[in-house]
């Protein structure tokens, strides 16, 4: 009698965990998935985050009202259940097929309307019903414990938890060994084993029967059709080409397709290689000219995109070695594995060194100096890639080089017309190669080479030079011609250019302050639509100042609603003080991110990590908070301290980045520390924003909704607003000066609310 009880309280826990490890692992799924459908970037990657936070909060909101009114809350979080399950499934499906009923033609980018559409709607059921059974659940465990505030802060813990463990075992674990469908099975079971459990609190009868062989039937469905979904996905989203292999790796998806003997890798929906025929005239161009102006190369690194042709060109010089930096181990094993004649030479080709490291990280711990470095990463339209364009990265990669050593690598370009975005994003990358390097040389055209050394033979050095050394090493190609060279290294196209890019912006692109992703994605956006052109090219005046007239705005609106509604402003400074710290989570977690692979490089496994620490801290905040004495009179003087803290630890880790990050026993420990507290402080808030808004038991699910809600629209802005205006345009530091702002309205707000916040109202 005594044990049952315990059994079933504890497979009540068990459930709430496998809602954090449900949510976390549809998400990063069907992220994984749509960035693929998207060809992904920084604003398409905010913009999917932002849609299932925005769509969860609604979910919250609307399911935490309903079920105050349910008789049997028990059969609406089943119910929920198997939406969630059902849609977790369905939505995977359509991440990938979905261009084939929206008739668009394989392999066309979608235009921020589109993308904004298909993401909403793909996610809506999934997202939508995992908000809801947040709600359901507080509502749930509060009848359990007889105690609202108790219940909510209760659920929040174990939800984090299984976040936590979903996100390790779904980074980790399942992405390397198993299918998405694969996964999204195992997921499904879970869930449907939940629903099995708790069928007892839904009545007696024929409908308990009927729910359990309903329940029953769909976990062998779902255990059945995973394999089938799985194979006729990727037929229709690979429409017209055999798709020899499809793979997903712990940094990505890798797709391999054949079509009339010439096969594709794409990484991520991007092709990033082609055998056995790659692009002859900018493989020759970008692998031949670096070493061809330096003159006697004998130590080369090669970072990202480098086999399938570049490595092969670089391999006709009397090179001593060639390093080729590649991140994801799993590109090589099939690069090997279906390796052309050209691919396979080479691999085999025993001058080449394989490096599976991030290139910066590679610079960063090495000890070896290079004659040429090339960096073939794609352009710098995400926060990832933009470090290999960073005035940082220029210092780092000419500590590097040997004196007469040379960097090269490329930006999109036009042969005829730059238009305001490419030339504002070749002028902030040129900026900051002209500040670190003595001469740097540009070859315009489609893509825009360039070339920075302390050298001045660089400067130096013309086609007739380059053409007696193509002699010199008797270095055969089908488009260096001498008269080819003349005509490309002709001073009129120099002149040309620099005339082109007059007006163009003095910003110097920079580790923490990325201005050239901002201009990247307005490029991106002109390919594929014109919608919002306006607006992206306006935000480029966005500053500190701005940011903080508009917050004191949002301020001044919060202070008329207090007004007129004097009786009870408590919520509203709640939901204000929420909201701001689900903005604080997400974008101190967005800047703690980007300066730890700034400073240490892409290093992807010690990010999973990170994230955890932050998902533990969460959870061993709302653990410290959700005790009786705290959520008790203690309530609204504990949500005080917390928002001053997040105030302060905002002020200070702003500093703290900019001034101690450049030292490395000291800056881990910053990292390791900051996860942490921040996700402590974020943890703290929640049990305690939910305890000054609950009047009783009955509102349990309401008030779980309400704070859930804003919480996450918080979250929802900086998601995306951060990696594409707030870093790139403010910086590391103004972004955190930001956050104090925001911090200091919501202060502020508690205090023109004056006495009534010290009553505790019941909310409705």
């Amino acid at each position: 009698m005594i044990l049952r009880p315990f059994l079933l309280d504890t497979m009540w826990i068990i459930s709430l965990v496998i809602i954090g490890v449900s949510g976390v692992s549809a998400q990063v799924l069907l992220l994984r998935e749509l960035l693929v459908s998207f060809f992904g970037n920084e604003l398409t990657l905010g913009m999917i985050l932002a849609n299932w936070m925005v769509v969860e909060a609604a979910g919250a909101l609307v399911i935490g009202r309903i079920i105050e009114r349910s008789k049997n809350p028990y059969g609406v979080f089943i119910i929920l259940e198997i939406v969630f399950s059902i849609g977790f499934l369905c939505a995977l499906y359509c991440a990938r097929v979905f261009k084939v009923f929206m008739h668009f033609p394989a392999g066309q980018g979608l235009g921020l309307i589109s993308i904004f559409w298909a993401a909403f709607l793909i996610q809506l059921p999934v997202s939508f019903s995992h908000g809801a059974l947040f709600s359901a659940a507080c509502k749930i465990h509060s009848l359990r414990v007889r105690d609202a505030a108790r219940g909510i802060g209760s659920v929040y813990t174990w939800e984090t938890i299984g976040t936590a463990l979903g996100g390790l075992l779904v980074t980790y674990v399942f992405v390397p060994r198993l299918s998405s469908f694969a996964i999204a099975g195992w997921i499904v079971l879970a869930n449907f084993f939940i629903s099995l459990v708790l069928l007892r609190h839904i009545g007696l009868g024929r409908l308990r029967i009927a729910a359990f062989f309903g329940v029953l039937a769909l976990s062998c469905a779902c255990i059945v059709s995973q394999g089938f979904l799985q194979k006729s996905s990727i037929q229709v989203q690979w429409r017209g080409d055999e798709v020899v292999v499809y793979r997903n790796s712990i940094y990505g998806n890798i797709v391999i397709t054949e079509r009339d003997y010439q096969k594709t890798l794409f990484y991520n929906g991007i092709p990033v290689i082609a055998m056995p025929y790659p692009d002859v005239a900018f493989v020759e161009e970008f692998a031949n000219l670096p070493l061809l102006l330096h003159g006697h190369a004998r130590k080369v690194l090669v970072i990202g995109g480098g086999s399938g042709g570049l490595l092969h060109e670089i391999l006709k010089y009397p090179i001593l070695r060639l390093d080729y930096a590649e991140v994801d181990p799993e590109i090589i094993t099939l690069l090997k594995r279906y390796a052309s004649d050209l691919v396979r030479g080479e691999f085999s080709d025993p001058r080449v060194k394989v490096i599976n490291k991030d290139g910066k990280s590679l610079l960063l711990s090495g000890l070896d100096r290079y004659d040429v470095v090339i960096v073939a990463a794609p352009e710098p339209s995400d926060l990832t890639t933009n470090r290999y364009f960073s005035e940082e990265f220029f210092i780092l990669a000419k500590k590097k080089l040997n004196p007469s050593g040379l960097l090269a690598l490329r930006l999109p370009g036009s042969g005829t017309y730059l238009d305001r975005s490419l030339r504002d994003l070749n002028a902030c990358v040129r900026n900051g190669l002209l500040k670190i390097f003595r001469y740097t040389k540009v070859v315009p055209g489609e893509s825009n080479f360039y070339f920075s050394s302390d050298s001045p033979k660089l400067a130096e050095t013309s086609s007739d030079d380059i053409w007696k050394t193509i002699q010199l090493h008797k270095i055969t190609t089908n488009t260096l011609t001498q008269p080819f060279l003349k005509y490309r290294l002709d001073k009129q196209w120099v002149e040309w250019f620099d005339q082109s890019m007059q007006g163009a912006t003095t910003k110097v692109n920079s580790d923490f302050m990325p201005i050239a992703v901002l201009y990247a994605l307005i490029r991106w956006n002109k390919q594929f639509s014109q919608n919002g052109l306006k607006l992206f090219e306006e935000i480029g005046n966005f500053d500190i100042v701005f940011a903080g007239v508009a917050i004191l705005c949002i301020v001044f609106v919060f202070s008329i609603l207090f007004i007129r509604r004097k009786a009870r402003p408590m919520p509203l400074a709640v939901a204000y003080g929420i909201a701001t710290t689900g903005f604080f989570s997400m974008l101190f977690n967005l800047i703690l991110i980007f300066c730890f692979q700034a400073f240490f490089g892409y290093l992807y496994r010690l990010i999973g990590l990170l994230i955890a620490l932050f998902m533990g801290g969460i959870a061993f905040g709302s653990f410290l908070t959700s005790k009786k004495k705290i959520l008790g009179t203690d309530s609204l003087r504990a949500f005080l301290s917390v928002e001053i803290a997040i105030l302060l630890f905002s002020l200070i880790m702003g500093v703290a980045l900019r001034v101690f990050v450049g030292n490395a026993s000291i800056a881990a420990a910053i990292f390791i520390v900051s996860f942490f507290l921040t996700g402590l402080l974020t943890g703290c808030q929640f049990p305690l924003a939910s305890a000054l808004c609950v009047g009783n038991n009955a509102t349990a699910g309401s008030i779980a909704g309400f704070v859930y809600f804003f919480d996450l629209i918080g979250g929802w802005f900086a998601g995306i607003l951060g990696g594409v205006v707030l870093l790139p345009l403010l910086g590391v530091f103004n972004s955190c000066i930001a956050i104090v702002i925001l911090k200091a309205g919501s202060l502020i707000l508690f205090a023109i609310s004056g006495s009534a916040c010290a009553k505790k109202k019941p909310f409705s």
